[in-house]
């Protein structure tokens, strides 16, 4: 799969099944630190990872519980991340450390 954007084609190397509808969640750091981040959106889900929008960036390697109506169904570490300038919100790459609920891959 080739997309354009204004640099030049974007060529899609990931070969998993990719599910784009979006689900709101919620996600803490597993440092304890913080509370939990409310109004996340799940943009992006694979078998190993998902694209999250947030108001809130964290680095890269920074590992999260996502919660999904109070059950924590993953944890996962932040592979990457960068400002949607046009949804005004973080785009957080994660990688899934463990699933614990097979609901986070059959459309939460």
């Amino acid at each position: 799969m080739v997309n354009s954007t204004e640099f030049g084609p974007v060529i899609e190397r990931r070969n998993e099944k990719r599910d784009r509808s979006q689900v709101s969640i919620k996600f803490k750091t597993l440092d304890g630190e913080e509370d939990y981040i409310p109004d996340a959106i799940v943009a992006d889900l694979s078998e190993s990872g998902a694209t999250l929008l947030s108001h809130i960036p964290l680095p890269v390697g920074t590992c999260i519980a996502i919660d999904v109506d109070g059950l924590i169904v993953a944890t996962a570490e932040v592979v990457n991340w960068q400002w949607d300038y046009l949804g005004d919100r973080a785009r957080l790459g994660v990688k899934f450390i463990e699933k614990r609920q097979r609901v986070l891959l059959s459309g939460m």
